[in-house]
């Protein structure tokens, strides 16, 4: 089986939840491509303002100054040995395995260099839309986590939403991709129960704790072709966008926590 990994840049919880699949699946993994935070079109300052409109003033500088530290550290890795990995580029680099550094995982150059690699799989934990022309690459087609239990939290800020709207559970779900966002056949997934002091950042940790578990069974699932386990077949789909100023004043005057 050849694994391809498409994966948005995360300095704080990608690094150990991709070598935790590594370790378990290096002989197969043909790749990894990294894509920045932001998708391409996307105005810096524009995504700046958002990000702080979200987080506000003081949460945004304390998550800032982590991400500076992180990459600090992860330049000096280069030169000094740290334990710990600071992004996902330098768990890659360590373990010998291509990386590609495409900006728009649609761009033809990036296309072609996929299907000369000829992966069997393609895992997605990425901010960018796949179109057609990706999806069709691989011989077992691309299989997405996401961090909510599909159908329901579908699109952007899932933890955040299920938060806003007091969930007692939220999860993540591995799941076959189509044209639609976050709208495939789900794999597999698993729970997590919200307790009284869980904030967003810590909720996220959790969640991808146990993601590279569920992209390992999903993968196991898909190769051995045992049949997809039904899961929330009864729920409907639900959606969710960036949230808006109104939304961040409510979770805020619900005393949720960011950090």
């Amino acid at each position: 089986m050849k694994i391809f990994f498409i994966l948005g840049e995360d300095s704080f919880f990608k690094p150990k939840f991709v070598e935790s699949i590594i370790k378990k699946r290096r002989k197969d993994i043909v790749g990894v491509a990294v894509v920045p935070a932001k998708t391409p079109k996307t105005n810096l300052i524009k995504y700046i303002k958002k990000q702080l409109a979200l987080f506000g003033y003081w949460n945004f500088f304390v998550l800032g100054i982590q991400i500076e530290l992180h990459k600090f550290f992860d330049r000096i890795s280069k030169f000094f040995p740290i334990k710990r990995f600071y992004s996902v580029k330098s768990v890659v680099k360590k373990y010998g395995l291509l990386l590609l550094l495409p900006m728009d995982i649609n761009d033809s150059q990036f296309l072609e260099r996929l299907r000369k690699i000829k992966p069997d799989i393609i895992v997605s934990s990425c901010p960018q839309i796949f179109k057609k022309e990706l999806l069709s690459i691989p011989r077992f087609g691309c299989i997405n986590r996401h961090t909510s239990l599909l159908p329901q939290y579908g699109g952007l800020m899932p933890v955040f939403w299920a938060m806003l709207n007091d969930e007692k559970e939220i999860g993540v779900t591995m799941h076959k991709m189509n044209e639609g966002i976050d709208e495939g056949q789900i794999i597999t997934q698993k729970k997590i129960y919200l307790s009284e002091g869980d904030s967003l950042y810590g909720l996220y940790k959790k969640c991808f704790e146990i993601s590279s578990g569920l992209v390992l069974e999903a993968i196991e699932i898909i190769e051995k072709k045992k049949k997809f386990k039904v899961i929330n077949k009864n729920k409907e789909r639900t959606y969710h966008s960036f949230p808006k100023k109104e939304d961040v004043k409510l979770f805020r005057k619900k005393s949720k926590k960011y950090l």
